[in-house]
């Protein structure tokens, strides 16, 4: 989808990038990453030709970039970065049309298309439609940026550091609901950061770079793994077995949880039918929405005995499915859990994550 070809980028007699060479493969997200100065912003915005290449060739779909008009370029590219930019005097829903409005899309479609991306990206749009962006928290203004992109449909999403300037709390909220959208839409990103978590949690493919040149180009499991040398090492941290958990999506580790509703758990108790991988029970009200947890035991006879009901806040104890297993770790660890449940947005069980289960991928040789 995107290829650079030995391109360079000089201002004056600095060197920002100095002949490198890649692939963004089709529907995956590549996240450039290394110290200020790099030069992974301005690879990036060599791209939609915000400057031009002193250089080499970068190709779209297999046409070399300068053979676009800029314009035309860019209104097929969406463009996501860290201030956001959005117009202040536009309400939400026209920042959002801008792009649909340059290619002359009418008016009803633009309408149609902000209120569905709003829908999208979890915010309502008979609440936001109409505010505009003085009205909003940084993480809302985040979100109507990447719905900006989005709006005409774009194969390509360029993203400059679009959640560097949010709160953590708020980071997580979007990088997730961006995993989400990104399993939805597959859109081909490259996504600028300086935050090594965060290109592991999104990355597809990580690209490294020191003083303009590509220090490692793989994948996050092999970066951490595989080190290529001193400086990624040092880069990423000694910590890397527990940066690595962040590779790995819950989803993927997901195990069969024992649910039970709390109607029916003193029958269950009686009859000794309360067993569990995990050694608990997820109790849950007549909706199938989780409540609280029942830990279960065995003595030596082999007859199962339950402790005490203990009431539970989902939303705390349990995860979802978009999660890391470093989530799913430091949310066993917090509670002082052997597992926790994985839930969905209503707070129904879909299964658990166990601890035995993330130290074995912990333990286990990178996967080839």
């Amino acid at each position: 989808m995107i290829e650079f070809e030995n391109v360079i980028k000089r201002f004056d007699t600095f060197t920002a990038v100095d002949s490198i060479s890649f692939t963004v493969p089709e529907g995956e997200v590549t996240v450039l990453i290394g110290p200020s100065g790099c030069g992974k912003t301005t690879s990036l915005r060599l791209i939609n030709r915000m400057i031009e290449p002193t250089g080499g060739y970068i190709r779209v779909q297999g046409r070399p970039v300068k053979s676009f008009r800029p314009e035309e370029l860019r209104r097929g590219i969406g463009y996501v970065i860290q201030s956001v930019g959005l117009l202040p005097h536009m309400s939400v829903r026209d920042n959002i049309g801008i792009v649909p409005r340059l290619l002359r899309w009418e008016k009803e479609r633009r309408h149609r298309r902000a209120d569905e991306l709003l829908q999208m990206i979890g915010l309502d749009p008979e609440t936001y439609r109409d505010k505009y962006p003085h009205q909003l928290s940084g993480g809302e203004a985040q979100r109507i940026g990447v719905a900006r992109a989005l709006a005409a449909n774009p194969p390509i999403l360029l993203m400059d550091e679009p959640f560097g300037a949010v709160d953590p709390l708020n980071r997580e909220v979007l990088q997730k609901e961006f995993l989400k959208l990104q399993r939805k839409l597959k859109k081909t990103v490259i996504f600028v950061t300086h935050d090594l978590d965060e290109a592991i949690r999104l990355g597809d493919q990580i690209i490294l770079m020191q003083a303009g040149a590509i220090v490692q180009h793989d994948t996050p499991e092999r970066i951490l793994a595989e080190p290529a040398n001193q400086f990624v090492r040092d880069f990423v941290g000694t910590d890397r077995a527990l940066k690595r958990l962040s590779c790995f999506s819950v989803e993927d580790y997901l195990q069969e949880a024992m649910t039970v509703p709390e109607s029916e758990l003193r029958q269950a108790r009686r009859s000794g039918k309360l067993v569990s991988g995990s050694g608990i029970v997820w109790v849950t009200d007549h909706d199938g929405v989780l409540q609280a947890m029942q830990r279960v035991t065995g003595n030596p006879e082999g007859e199962p005995l339950s402790e005490p009901l203990s009431r539970i806040v989902p939303a705390e104890v349990g995860i979802n499915s978009y999660s890391t297993l470093r989530d799913a770790l430091s949310r066993i660890l917090g509670q002082g859990l052997p597992a926790v449940p994985v839930i969905d947005d209503s707070d129904h069980v879909l299964g658990e994550i166990r601890l035995a289960d993330i130290e074995e991928v912990n333990q286990s040789e990178l996967t080839r």
